[in-house]
C-alpha cells in the first residue's frame, strides 16, 4: 500500500512532529475563537483554490498538460490498492510535512535572516524551493510557485500554521476528488 515516497513522508512527518510538536500546539492555541479559526481556514482555502485555478488555466493555455501531482494521482487511482495510501499521503501527510518544512521552518528562517524585504524574500524563496520540490525545473514549476506564494502569504497574514496546513489539505482533497 505504501511506496518509498509515502514512507518518506510518514517518517519525515513523525520526525517533524517530534521536533516541532510543542510549537504546533502553540499554533493551534493562537486563535481565541474557533469561529475565527474556521473563518480564516475557509477564506484561505477559497483564495488558494481560486488562484490555483487561474494558474492552471494559464498553464493550460501555454500548452501545459498534467502537473506532477496529477500524474501521480492518476497512477494511484488506477491501482485501487493504492487509493487509500494516495489519499492519506496527498491529503493528510504531505500538507503537514510540507507546511512544517516550507512555512514553519524555512519561511520563518528566511524571514529572520533577511533584513530588507524579509517577507517578500522569504515567501518568494520558499515558493521557488516548494515548486522545485514538486515539479523540478519544468514548465509546470510556475503553477507550484503560485501555490507556494499563496500558501506563504496565508501563513504570513494569519501567522498560524494550522490555517495554512488545513488550506493545503482542502486544496489537495479537492484535487484528489476531481
Amino acid at each position: 500500500m505504501f511506496n518509498v515516497i509515502n514512507w518518506a513522508y510518514l517518517i519525515i512527518g513523525i520526525i517533524a512532529l517530534l521536533l516541532y510538536g510543542k510549537d504546533m500546539l502553540s499554533e493551534i492555541k493562537k486563535e481565541n475563537s474557533v469561529m475565527m479559526l474556521i473563518k480564516k481556514i475557509f477564506l484561505s482555502s477559497m483564495a488558494l483554490l481560486i488562484i490555483e485555478a487561474v494558474a492552471n488555466v494559464i498553464y493550460g493555455i501555454l500548452g501545459g498538460t498534467e502537473t506532477q501531482n496529477e500524474k501521480i494521482l492518476n497512477i494511484s487511482i488506477r491501482n485501487q490498492f493504492f487509493v487509500f495510501g494516495a489519499l492519506l499521503v496527498m491529503v493528510v501527510l504531505a500538507p503537514i510535512v510540507e507546511e512544517i518544512i516550507f512555512r514553519f521552518i524555512l519561511q520563518n528562517y528566511l524571514n529572520k535572516k533577511v533584513s530588507r524585504y524579509s517577507s517578500v524574500v522569504s515567501i518568494v524563496g520558499t515558493s521557488i524551493i516548494f515548486a522545485m520540490f514538486h515539479a523540478g525545473v519544468t514548465p509546470e514549476i510556475t503553477v507550484y510557485i503560485v501555490i507556494g506564494m499563496v500558501l506563504g502569504f496565508i501563513y504570513k497574514k494569519t501567522d498560524n500554521l494550522v490555517v495554512v496546513i488545513v488550506a493545503h489539505m482542502v486544496n489537495n482533497l479537492i484535487a484528489y476528488l476531481i
